[in-house]
């Protein structure tokens, strides 16, 4: 390119320059263009070099394309010239349209908050655009930037209030920077973003961050430790080399990452609650040759999140519940504790309202003792029911029944008079705030009989889940049935249950609460009477029976005589009878995690045993041993302390070893004196100062209570005589008395 110098009038309306010969001279001044006079006429020319890329491209076409019209020699030279401008231009958009694809990318891994901030910009952008293309096409371009900055300013644009919220002000500068941003770099440019994928220093040394993994997985509690870490860290970079020891604060940002990406399988290595509870896959379709009601129900307790008033005590019960999983069905069962007499009721329970379950169908169950009680298996035995059992501490392999009690506790337990709270942090934060009551001055005992007046009983929280069941959960759409609710699953399924009809074949079920004798017609069983017309038969006087009760309904109990149980009997109490009381994917995909974990627990045992972690505690007392094995200290001087009584007890403990009684000489009893007459002042001084606190207190209370009956006291003193109130109960109720007094005695003088 011959020409380096041009006019205003040539660079108006070239590729990235103004379409006024007034913005390219405003445009020139604010970036410092290297001009000159003209040779001829008035006014500047500015250097090739001084201009912007794209105007430099755009000139160099126009000659090029003039040369074309030269001569031929010229032309070709001229048509490869325009061939390697265009080919460049093309490299340059295609490397321009690769930052921007960068550019959305990183987008994406933005904050909310940033990615929100350059969203608005891009929205002011495009009403920018829109604003600005009739003034464009008329060559006011500036003229449109410039009204469209009023108009923004002064609210007049129809945008939305959350662009707005972002920028409250535009400027010219501001929007041609935003242009310029979003030309070369796209959105990510508009959030002021920072390179998000530059490697930490740990990652620049990979023995390092094995190292730090490997601490990691062995002393999990030094993670929140970054100085340990990095004193760890100093004393194996003498083993290693090349190692630049990150600071303490670069080291905490490291690992906060790090458990950011493997918070998994940190959780697997270190607590392996918290990876149950919060990171293993929690859905599978466990049970996938099944899809019948009574093909699966699964068996589970938990104690109840409230407290019981039973017998004037406060206690806590346990629930015992069964899910028929296909329907989500629900059956649950109130009792003291969880024992094998519970599950067999509930179970019997379950058989008269589903029916028998399928002939291919299983019941899953816990693990624990109660489950596998030999009068549990025998039972189920004996019914021919199939039983599986969960591993101990696997919840996730009997979820249903554990999702259901969630929702129980959730939607039923918590709004419930005597609730103590789901978990441990809940309970902490409901018996603080009965501490506090306490410690302010109630009374424990009227605390608990309140707790005793407010708490249900037994019967009351039976009932109340026999309601919530019966006419909520039942009838709550799930997601797992495709928003239908247990009772409209069931009724869909056209489902027909094996129902039993003869009752009493399930007595077995009833709690067996021993063996008794008929005496004149009565049977005496757990603390009762029961009595029948057919026990009066002689054939039944002096018959030893087998007694069975449902603690449901103690006025009930069925008799059968030891010898032949094709007969029984229903006996009843006469004073409480009435009174009631996952696919194969999800397989593999399970299965290939499990084993993810164990590789990674596997290696990180190996890097323990490598970096010898359990023994670098000893490699760094050993090397500030011999760090500082050789400084030896200065000899300071001493002196004699003067305190009396230091000075009594070591002539105590002196005269204690001698045979003879102990002595004093004169000075040390005048020092003991000079001792006991200073602690007797100093007494008196405080309980002088502290009684004229009290003064100064008791006749502000009496200055800002009289202030409250004429006008309103400030919040600081409002809560400040509030506090005393409470702290002094008696002076306050004198205040009261005193003022109310004073108040009827005027009253009488109008």
């Amino acid at each position: 390119m011959n020409k380096l110098w041009f006019s205003v009038q040539e660079l108006v309306g070239l590729d990235g320059l103004p379409s006024t010969a007034f913005g390219v001279r405003k445009k020139a001044d604010s970036e410092g263009w290297e001009s000159r006079k003209k040779e001829k006429g008035k006014g500047f020319e500015y250097h090739l070099a001084s201009l912007p890329q794209v105007t430099q491209q755009a000139l160099a076409k126009q000659q090029a394309k003039a040369l074309l019209q030269a001569s031929d020699s010229v032309a070709v030279a001229a048509k490869q010239m325009v061939a390697k401008l265009e080919a460049e231009e093309q490299v340059e958009q295609t490397a321009l349209q690769a930052r921007k694809s960068d550019g959305l990318v990183q987008f994406n891994s933005l904050p909310e908050v940033r990615q929100e901030r350059a969203t608005a910009k891009m929205a002011i952008l495009s009403a920018l655009d829109a604003f600005v293309a009739p003034y464009s096409m008329a060559g006011r371009k500036v003229d449109g930037i410039r009204l469209f900055i009023d108009a923004y300013n002064q609210r007049q644009l129809d945008l939305p209030e959350w662009v707005a919220a972002h920028r409250q002000k535009l400027s010219q500068p501001t929007l041609y920077r935003w242009l310029k941003k979003r030309e070369q770099e796209g959105i990510v440019a508009l959030a002021g973003a920072y390179k998000v994928n530059r490697p930490h220093l740990v990652d620049t040394f990979p023995r390092m961050a094995q190292f730090l993994v490997a601490v990691l997985t062995a002393k999990p509690h030094l993670a929140s430790k970054a100085h340990t870490l990095q004193a760890l860290v100093t004393e194996q970079a003498r083993q290693e080399q090349d190692w630049v020891v990150p600071s303490p604060s670069s080291l905490r940002r490291w690992v906060s990452k790090w458990l950011a990406a493997h918070s998994a399988e940190f959780a697997f290595m270190t607590d392996p609650d918290g990876y149950n509870s919060r990171h293993r896959p929690v859905y599978q379709k466990m049970y996938q040759r099944y899809g019948l009601p009574n093909d699966v129900w699964e068996f589970d307790s938990t104690p109840v999140d409230v407290q019981l008033n039973v017998g004037g005590k406060l206690k806590r019960y346990t629930i015992i519940g069964a899910i028929d999983v296909m329907t989500r069905r629900a059956q649950l069962l109130l009792c003291p504790t969880s024992d094998s007499d519970g599950i067999c009721l509930l179970l019997r329970q379950c058989l008269l309202s589903w029916g028998l379950p399928n002939e291919h169908g299983i019941c899953k169950t816990d693990n624990g003792s109660d489950y596998v009680s030999k009068r549990t298996t025998g039972i189920f035995d004996l019914l021919g029911i199939r039983l599986e059992r969960a591993k101990a501490f696997s919840g996730w392999e009997k979820p249903f029944i554990e999702r259901f009690f969630r929702t129980m506790s959730h939607g039923l337990m918590e709004l419930l008079p005597g609730y103590i709270g789901h978990n441990v942090s809940d309970r902490k934060k409901i018996e603080a705030v009965r501490a506090f009551c306490e410690r302010i001055g109630k009374n424990r005992a009227k605390g608990e009989k309140e707790a005793l007046e407010l708490a249900l009983t037994p019967e009351q929280l039976e009932q109340a889940l026999s309601d919530w069941l019966e006419f909520h959960y039942h009838h709550q759409p799930h997601r797992g049935l495709d928003d239908l609710t247990p009772f409209q699953a069931y009724q869909q399924s056209g489902y027909q249950p094996r129902l039993i009809p003869e009752v009493h074949a399930l007595d077995q079920l009833l709690q067996h609460v021993g063996d008794a004798t008929v005496v004149r017609g009565k049977v005496s069983a757990g603390g009762l009477q029961y009595t029948a017309p057919e026990l009066m038969a002689p054939e039944w006087a002096r018959r030893r029976v087998r007694v069975f009760l449902n603690p449901t309904n103690v006025g009930r109990a069925t008799l059968y005589p030891l010898d032949d149980w094709g007969r029984y009997v229903e006996a009843i109490n006469d004073e409480l009878v009435g009174t009631a009381v996952a696919p194969d994917e999800f397989r593999t995909q399970r299965k290939a995690a499990t084993k993810a974990l164990r590789n990674f627990r596997r290696e990180s045992k190996r890097l323990g045993d490598e970096f010898e972690i359990n023994d670098v505690a000893a490699r760094i007392l050993a090397a500030k041993k011999h760090q500082n094995q050789s400084l030896v200290g200065l000899p300071l001087g001493s002196r004699e302390h003067d305190n009396a009584a230091i000075l009594g007890l070591s002539q105590a403990a002196q005269a204690a070893s001698l045979p003879s009684e102990p002595s004093f000489s004169d000075s040390e009893r005048e020092a003991l004196a000079r001792r006991r007459e200073q602690d007797r002042q100093l007494m008196r001084q405080q309980e002088e100062g502290k009684a004229k606190l009290l003064r100064d207190q008791e006749a502000n209370a009496w200055f800002l209570s009289r202030k409250a009956l004429i006008e309103p006291l400030t919040d600081t003193q409002a809560a400040w005589l509030a506090q005393y109130r409470k702290d002094y109960y008696l002076v306050a109720r004198r205040i009261d008395f005193t003022l109310r007094q004073e108040q009827e005695a005027k009253a009488q003088g109008q």
